[in-house]
């Protein structure tokens, strides 16, 4: 776990932010609870009702596609939700989109004995299908019967009803994990690995089973074993964080710097804003830590916070330079302390490159050497480090050509990044804003509309918040011109 992650953790934010964003809901402040929903996603990725809490915020928003992506991804983590093709449904309806609503109306008619699909059906003019059969509504009873006592704490007789809805529909690899777990919470280690085991029968490439299985044989002082667990589902979820934490906990990631590509980046900036006084103890706290230990990963922690307490917090230009410049300080330091760290130069050229920015580009350009520098030794040292190439390519793009900008050069960087992680939504907009100003609308409109149809962003609240909307910004611009 990085140290700037340590520090969130300790104050507690993921169950605040969830908090917040329900608080905001019951006010139908519909924006802020998104935000808020977004960022716990962030901490928390394996929370299904979270992401579908966000699909709802999204819809009353107005914002039909990302509600749309929001259900679409909490259906791949429970693909057997019965609710969330319900409101899968709803949403398609309400787009007119009638055959792919009547699609989802189906799926939801198969998990739900309470027939709200078969109205919904109904009303879309559509015959219901047969009425569901005894062993399927008496396997959903004994879910919810398992649901309410895990809720209570009761994980013997939350196990033993789970057991009696696996025998119902023995497919159902999702209430396999749930009894798994129950049994591991109440400490029947070896019932528990072969519940998990069966799972993996059934479904080898779910990366929560391997996850749980991990755990599970942790408990029992397998180490080596859960190891071989984590480090499949990391295979499996590249951009979640529990497998790689446990991995690094475990002493298998030694460069702590390297967890923030495991989809550990704050995102969200806008929701962030909402938490200013948890930023300033944040920045506090690594002010601190990093005079009394200044180590390279809590001076990477300080030069990141100081960089989103540039961009958040910071209200006047004078603030900002100041932000920026102790974030370039702190990671200066880190490099002088660990010189082959790609993370510290990459923080030390993001940092310098939003201080000129801010400072106005023009007179900047002194600075520009040094930010490329710190671009292209991030890159020596870790030619798979890619947000050193969403950089690259973004200094390339911004500079004008005769200070050194090369549409070129910045195009080759932002498709090398996006080689190494497709899913870096940010990565794509940043290459079709490079597409743009070369002439190549047609291009460009393709990789904003591979954003806007991402399945599984590297970072969803920045996708959710940021590269969605600054997407259809550009698409409209696109089309308006023709």
């Amino acid at each position: 776990m990085s140290p700037l992650h340590r520090v969130l953790s300790g104050l507690d934010l993921p169950r605040q932010l969830a908090r917040r964003a329900d608080r905001a809901r019951g006010r139908k402040a519909y924006a802020r609870a998104a935000k808020f929903y977004s960022l716990a996603l962030i901490f928390q990725p394996g929370r299904t009702d979270l992401r579908v809490q966000l699909g709802h915020m999204l819809k009353e928003k107005g914002c039909y596609s990302e509600a749309e992506a929001a259900y679409r991804l909490a259906l791949a983590q429970a693909p057997e939700d019965g609710d969330i093709h319900l409101q899968l449904g709803h949403l398609l309806k309400l787009t007119g989109r009638k055959e792919e609503a009547i699609a989802a109306y189906r799926n939801a008619e198969g998990l739900l004995p309470d027939g709200r699909a078969a109205a919904e059906l109904s009303a879309l003019g559509v015959a219901a299908q047969k009425a569901m059969a005894s062993p399927q509504e008496a396997s959903e009873a004994y879910i919810l019967e398992g649901d309410r006592l895990r809720d209570a704490g009761d994980y013997v007789h939350a196990a033993a009803a789970y057991r009696d809805a696996i025998r119902l529909a023995p497919t159902r690899s999702d209430i396999r994990v749930q009894y798994g777990n129950m049994l591991k919470d109440a400490g029947r280690l070896a019932e528990a690995e072969a519940a998990y085991r069966e799972g993996l029968a059934r479904a080898p490439d779910d990366a929560d089973i391997h996850l749980q299985l991990g755990h599970a044989l942790k408990l029992q002082g397998r180490r080596s074993a859960a190891l071989e667990c984590y480090r499949r589902a990391a295979e499996l979820t590249p951009f979640q964080l529990a497998p790689q934490r446990e991995l690094f906990d475990a002493g298998e990631r030694p460069d702590q710097e390297r967890l923030f590509e495991v989809q550990q980046r704050l995102g969200s900036i806008d929701a962030l804003a909402e938490m200013t006084h948890r930023l300033l103890e944040l920045r506090a706290a690594l002010e601190k830590a990093a005079q009394s230990d200044p180590r390279p990963e809590i001076l990477l922690a300080l030069s990141e916070a100081s960089f989103m307490y540039g961009d958040v917090r910071a209200r006047t230009t004078e603030e900002k330079l100041e932000a920026y410049d102790r974030g370039r300080q702190a990671a200066q330091r880190a490099i002088e302390l660990a010189p082959k760290s790609a993370a510290a130069r990459f923080w030390y050229g993001t940092n310098t490159g939003r201080w000129g920015q801010t400072k106005g580009v023009l007179r900047s350009l002194f600075l520009l050497p040094s930010v490329k520098e710190a671009m292209q030794t991030a890159l020596e040292l870790d030619p798979s480090f890619a947000p050193a190439y969403a950089l690259g390519g973004t200094i390339y793009c911004e500079v004008p050509g005769f200070a050194g900008g090369d549409l070129d050069r910045s195009e080759a960087l932002f498709r090398k990044g996006l080689e190494i992680d497709p899913h870096y939504t940010n990565m794509r907009l940043g290459l079709a804003r490079t597409l743009w100003k070369k002439g190549r609308g047609a291009d460009a409109r393709r990789e904003l509309e591979a954003v806007l149809e991402e399945k599984a962003p590297f970072n969803l609240a920045d996708w959710t918040m940021k590269d969605v909307p600054d997407a259809k910004a550009l698409l409209a611009r696109i089309k308006a011109r023709g």
